[in-house]
């Protein structure tokens, strides 16, 4: 059954991947600036793939070949091209609040395996109750007590010790943009931040 999960998250997120290179391409000469390029990315880009990372995690290859194409997109006619992770910085920080692909999948990942744990009729629900993953995560992370081929479970354990538990009465809105800001500082934390050029240049100007 597990086999049959990975080659269906593979051949999904295959599938997802040329559905999305093959909408850069098909936009890519629109006579856009860069702030209309960044919205049509956080709009339209990556709409199709909200669902399906929904149900299998996000693999890695496939969300590297995706944040090529955005940047292949973003970069058009650029003499000098603005980084990915200084895009994705707030606005107040010098950035242009570029959504973070990881980010953005794991906080959809995470809230789909949270509410179908919640449920008393799903494989979910058993496999997180029997490796005891409702509510918080045991820290340090107890990673081998779950094998690797329960990817979904895996990942979740994993990720889980960086999100956030919800408040009883918080909207469900407001929660999934508290997940998402988690996990991306988790994220960009793992991957180092520097700080911008002009900051290391001109380190006193607002």
């Amino acid at each position: 059954m597990t086999t049959n999960i990975q080659g269906s998250a593979t051949k999904s997120w295959a599938m997802l991947t040329a559905k999305i290179r093959a909408q850069v391409q098909e936009t890519y000469h629109r006579a856009l600036i860069l702030e209309h390029r960044i919205r049509y990315v956080n709009h339209f880009f990556v709409a199709c793939a909200w669902f399906t990372t929904q149900i299998p995690p996000p693999l890695t290859d496939y969300v590297r070949q995706i944040n090529t194409a955005i940047a292949w997109f973003l970069g058009r006619g650029a003499i000098f091209r603005v980084p990915l992770s200084t895009l994705q910085r707030p606005k107040g920080s010098g950035g242009r609040s570029l959504i973070h692909i990881m980010a953005k999948f794991m906080t959809l990942f995470m809230l789909r395996m949270e509410k179908q744990g919640r449920r008393t009729d799903t494989f979910t629900a058993d496999w997180l109750t029997k490796w005891r993953l409702h509510g918080t995560t045991p820290n340090p992370l107890q990673i081998k007590r779950i094998p690797t081929k329960f990817d979904p479970v895996y990942r979740y354990n994993i990720e889980s010790a960086n999100a956030p538990m919800r408040g009883t009465a918080e909207h469900p809105k407001t929660y999934k943009r508290r997940l998402y800001a988690a996990l991306l500082t988790s994220i960009q934390a793992a991957a180092g931040f520097p700080e911008l050029r002009v900051q290391n240049l001109w380190p006193n100007i607002d």
